[in-house]
């Protein structure tokens, strides 16, 4: 069986190829709230002994605590719904997290309505 350290080792060198290898949409979004001067974890990990899974963007600082994720097409794929539904729950349940999530579409077509939902949603 994996250990704690073992499981944190793991993910955290995965956790720094995603930031290596954001996407454009990603990075967007990054640099938006950077210039907004909202406070934010970039590839957040959170596991446990069911689930592991790393938020592109995490928000604790503010009224409520709220994890953003930029999809991908392979997000609209039946098998990755379910995983990221249960995700999703996890996250609400065992976080008391909500979950928002946009597509690459939208950062790019749709910025400032996108950071008008998170900040909304962060009470600014």
């Amino acid at each position: 069986m994996e250990t704690y350290a073992d499981k944190n080792r793991r993910l955290s060198g995965f956790k720094n190829d995603l930031k290596r290898k954001a996407t454009n949409e990603k990075l967007i979004l990054k640099n938006a709230l950077e210039k907004e001067g909202i406070y934010f974890h970039f590839q957040k990990c959170f596991f446990n002994d069911s689930l592991s899974c790393i938020l592109d963007f995490y928000f604790n600082k503010y009224s409520q605590r709220l994890a953003v994720e930029i999809d991908g097409d392979q997000h609209l794929l039946m098998e990755q719904i379910e995983k990221d539904r249960h995700r999703t729950e996890w996250l609400m349940v065992n976080r008391k997290c909500k979950v928002i999530r946009f597509t690459n579409s939208e950062i790019t077509s749709r910025l400032d309505h996108c950071l008008a939902i998170i900040k909304t949603e962060l009470g600014l």
